[in-house]
């Protein structure tokens, strides 16, 4: 059980509660009676200490939280309150079953509502302040009243808003602010003897916030959450990685990598084949060029592969032979030329004969034969060679 009785005479509750009517603004979008428990087709008997009609069990509970329309109970003294709903009739009173210890009376004409201790919607940090959030000053005789003061709500700080309070314990004084010990997490909670710190309890206290996001309560009906991220995070709670891909930044012929958190960009790199840094800002991607240094000789005629070969391909010219490759045997022509023929160095071509026994137009050929009474003949080639036989005439003697 919790107590907050202020014993104050009449003139001096009169001017409590006009202090309290001119900072509180009540909100007609929350939900105030989450604030009570509720028991259905009961009532408290004998302890009627002001009775209110043709209002709503909503407008019921303002009355019983706030006091704005009566001094029999003021702010601060409700503790339940019945509804008479065949007469719509609000009925405050300063008791609740159980500062008087008596059972409710069963009656399906009412439902009685009690107030919860207002500190169960807090957690409270002894001797200590949030320091330099200080969004809203009022007057409280005790932590209790500060505490219904956020959770009302004021002109500067709507219920919504209201995140923490400290209470000045010397002064009797209520620090309402919008910021709590989750928005400012960086050690802003100090401590301080003259001051309790109360942060208001909420969705935050489950820590839904990924990757060292900051969360901020929002205490509308129904309570809800916001989560601030930290680069390179999205998400409601932050559990998202922002993906450097899915702008596109990559060229076509270009894979993309998105950068962990916290970067948020990407890397771009370029196919197997293509060369440049593959954005479509930047150069992009092209054919790397096999072709480029030529490797081919210098009568070879030299084609890109296309990607993804990274290589060329080199194709003698007409009257050559070889691979091709100034690496290799490149190219030659005019391979066997009889004695005093001019060989064209274009064409490759020897313009008036080979030397026996090479034929063929490069004259690097040799026609071979089988003859009925072979014969041993030994020629030195001094390259590769291709020989392809070919038999004619009868069939050989047995």
């Amino acid at each position: 059980m919790w107590s907050f009785w202020v014993r104050l005479f009449r003139a001096d509750s009169v001017a409590i509660l006009l202090i309290f009517c001119a900072f509180t603004e009540v909100s007609a979008d929350v939900d105030f009676l989450r604030y009570f428990t509720k028991y259905e087709d009961s009532g408290l008997s004998g302890y009627n200490d002001q009775n209110i009609n043709g209002i709503d069990e909503a407008q019921c509970a303002i009355e019983c939280l706030t006091g704005t329309t009566t001094t029999t109970v003021p702010f601060g003294h409700c503790r339940s309150f019945d509804y008479v709903h065949s007469r719509t009739r609000c009925v405050l009173s300063r008791e609740d079953k159980d500062t008087v210890s008596e059972a409710l009376t069963p009656g399906s004409d009412f439902t009685y509502y009690q107030l919860n201790d207002p500190f169960s919607f807090f957690t409270k940090t002894t001797d200590a302040a949030l320091n330099s959030y200080n969004t809203d000053l009022l007057p409280a005789t005790n932590a209790t009243e500060c505490a219904l003061h956020c959770l009302l709500g004021t002109t500067t700080v709507p219920t919504v808003n209201c995140l923490s309070f400290d209470y000045d314990k010397d002064n009797n004084r209520c620090v309402l602010s919008v910021e709590d010990g989750y928005t400012r997490p960086t050690g802003e909670v100090i401590t301080n003897a003259r001051f309790d710190f109360y942060q208001r309890n909420g969705p935050c206290d489950s820590s839904p916030c990924q990757h060292s996001g900051t969360c901020r309560n929002n205490f509308d009906s129904p309570e809800t959450h916001s989560c601030s991220c930290t680069d390179g995070w999205a998400g409601d709670n932050c559990q998202t990685d922002l993906d450097g891909c899915s702008s596109n930044p990559c060229h076509a012929d270009a894979s993309c990598t998105d950068n962990p958190p916290p970067a948020l960009d990407a890397n771009c790199t370029c196919n197997p084949g293509y060369s440049g840094d593959g954005l479509v800002s930047g150069t992009g991607c092209s054919d790397v060029d096999g072709c480029s240094p030529n490797l081919c000789h210098a009568q070879a005629t030299c084609t890109d592969n296309p990607p993804p070969a990274l290589d060329a391909n080199c194709t003698c010219n007409p009257g050559y032979t070889g691979d091709g490759l100034t690496s290799g045997a490149g190219c030659s022509g005019c391979g066997h030329c009889a004695p005093g023929t001019v060989c064209d160095p274009v064409t490759g071509l020897c313009h008036y004969g080979c030397l026996a026994p090479w034929t063929g137009e490069s004259c690097q050929q040799i026609r071979a034969e089988v003859m009925q009474s072979p014969m041993d003949v030994t020629v030195s080639l001094n390259q590769p060679a291709v020989l392809t036989c070919a038999g004619r005439g009868g069939p050989m003697p047995t």
